[in-house]
């Protein structure tokens, strides 16, 4: 199964949860030609490294987020970085490769854990 399957899997199943609001975080560049011929590039997403899925708990308001990968992928270096920010602030953050891994994950954040 690819990453962008396991990512939608896991964005409708956790989607159901009524205390989660979850948002999909695409990253990247686009490149937009006005009609004049001037080009520029736009950045999208949160930024760099961030994850894939985030969102908000209810009722603390505790930010959430989850870095997808394939199974047997692990993230980068900055995609480590952002996780350990986003815990530094008292969010939850981790990676998974599976539904499973990602509903044990959000059991996880309604304890108070913090990955």
């Amino acid at each position: 199964m690819s990453e962008a399957e396991i990512l939608k899997e896991i964005h409708l199943e956790l989607g159901t949860k009524t205390d989660l609001l979850l948002m999909r975080n695409s990253v990247g560049m686009a490149k937009h030609t006005n009609d004049d011929g001037f080009t520029r590039h736009v950045r999208y997403g949160l930024c760099k490294a961030s994850s894939d899925l985030v969102g908000v708990l209810r009722p603390s308001g505790r930010w959430f987020a989850l870095e997808v990968k394939a199974p047997g992928k692990k993230p980068t270096e900055d995609q480590h970085l952002w996780l350990e920010l986003i815990r530094s602030y008292g969010g939850f953050a981790c990676w998974v490769d599976n539904v499973d891994d990602a509903m044990a994950a959000l059991v996880r954040a309604r304890m108070g854990m913090d990955s």
